[in-house]
């Protein structure tokens, strides 16, 4: 039979095989554990590296496009400018196109009345001397 101090022996034994057992494990279970941290990391700063560099891709895309805006803008406002002037223009136009119809028109007119007063003159000098009309 097994006396108390050799339960004790048997047990300090069996403390020590299973806190080395435990001590193996823990320590494979670290490395394993740290492995996998150390590639998530470098997965991640990889992940990092390819956002950081979208990220500067679309702020030059920005800038671009901001500086393709406000040239739009200012060819815009010169066009605006130019319309501006081009309906002022028009105006002018219109303006000098209605006086010189309305010019011609008192020139038509005026050789009209003339022709006619020039036409009576000739019938009547015609009829005066004696010629026979056309």
């Amino acid at each position: 039979m097994l006396t108390k101090i050799d339960l004790n022996q048997i047990q300090k034994v069996v403390k020590k095989v299973i806190r080395e057992e435990i001590e193996t494990e823990t320590n494979n279970l670290r490395k394993d554990l740290q492995g996998e941290i150390k590639l998530s990391r470098m997965e991640i700063q990889t992940d990092i590296r390819k956002l950081s560099q979208r990220t500067k891709n679309l702020e030059i895309a920005t800038n671009k496009m901001q500086k393709d805006l406000t040239e739009t803008k200012q060819k815009v406002s010169g066009i605006q400018k130019d319309l501006t002037e081009t309906k002022k223009d028009v105006v002018k136009i219109k303006k000098i196109t209605t006086k010189t119809q309305k010019d011609l028109d008192i020139t038509i007119k005026f050789f009209d009345k003339e022709h006619l007063e020039l036409q009576q003159r000739v019938k009547r000098t015609e009829q005066h001397i004696g010629f026979a009309s056309v």
